[in-house]
C-alpha cells in the first residue's frame, strides 16, 4: 500500500475538510432477506443477470439486511454518508421511497434498543435500467471508533403515499462514503490520539508515515 508523505499528512491534519473520500461497499448479493419472506425477489434483470427487485407492494418486512465494519483508515469523528445505487426497471415515472434503519456500536459498546431511521424519496425519470444514486441523511458517527459495527435494514416503502413508481426498483449496491485520515491505524484496535513522538513506552511496531 502506498504511504502518504509527511507533507500530505500535515496538510490533512491542518485541513480536515481535505480528507479524501472512500467507500464502504455492500454488494446486494452479500445481503440477506427476512427468512419468513420471499421478497424482495432475486430474479432475472438483464440478459440473464439477476438482481434484487423491490416492487411497489413491498411491506415493511420485505427488506434486505446487512452489516458493515468501520475501517481503520477512517477519520474518527467524521460522519458517514450512506447511499444506494439502484435502477428503475421500466420507463414508468414516479417516486420511490427508500428507508434504512440501523443500529451501531463500537468495540465493547452496547447496541441501542431501537434503530435510527433515515428515509429518502427519489424519482424515476422514465429511463428504464438507468443507474441512479440516492443519498440518505448522514450517519452521526461521533460516538463510534474504528472497528465499530453497524447493522442495517434496507426497505422500499411501497405502501407509502409518496411512493408512486409502479415498476420494480432494482437494488444494485449499498455504500457509505467515509473520510480517510491515514492508511490504517497504528495500534491494532485503535487509532493514535497524539503524534507518534508524544507517545510513551515502546511502540508495538516501527512507526511508518501514513499509519498513525
Amino acid at each position: 500500500m502506498a504511504q502518504w508523505t509527511t507533507r500530505e499528512l500535515k496538510k490533512l491534519k491542518e485541513n480536515p475538510n481535505d480528507y479524501p473520500w472512500d467507500d464502504i461497499r455492500v454488494p446486494m448479493q452479500n445481503t440477506r432477506i427476512n427468512a419468513a419472506k420471499s421478497e424482495p425477489s432475486f430474479e432475472a434483470w438483464i440478459d440473464g443477470i439477476h438482481a434484487y427487485h423491490f416492487d411497489a407492494a413491498n411491506d415493511a418486512d420485505e427488506s434486505l439486511h446487512f452489516s458493515i465494519q468501520i475501517p481503520h483508515d477512517w477519520a474518527e469523528g467524521t460522519n458517514l454518508h450512506p447511499h444506494l445505487h439502484w435502477a428503475p426497471k421500466t420507463t414508468n415515472t414516479g417516486n420511490v421511497v427508500w428507508e434504512i434503519e440501523y443500529i451501531a456500536a463500537k468495540l465493547d459498546g452496547t447496541f441501542p434498543a431501537s434503530a435510527t431511521t433515515l428515509e429518502v424519496t427519489t424519482a424515476a425519470d422514465g429511463t428504464a435500467n438507468k443507474h441512479q444514486l440516492v443519498k440518505f441523511g448522514d450517519i452521526d458517527a461521533s460516538e463510534l471508533k474504528i472497528s465499530s459495527m453497524i447493522h442495517f435494514r434496507l426497505t422500499r416503502l411501497g405502501d407509502d403515499g409518496s411512493d408512486t413508481f409502479t415498476g420494480d426498483a432494482v437494488a444494485c449496491e449499498f455504500d457509505a462514503h467515509y473520510q480517510r485520515d491515514s492508511n490504517g491505524s497504528y495500534h491494532e484496535l485503535e487509532k493514535l490520539n497524539k503524534e507518534y513522538k508524544d507517545q510513551k513506552g515502546v511502540p508495538e511496531k516501527k512507526f511508518q508515515p501514513g499509519a498513525w
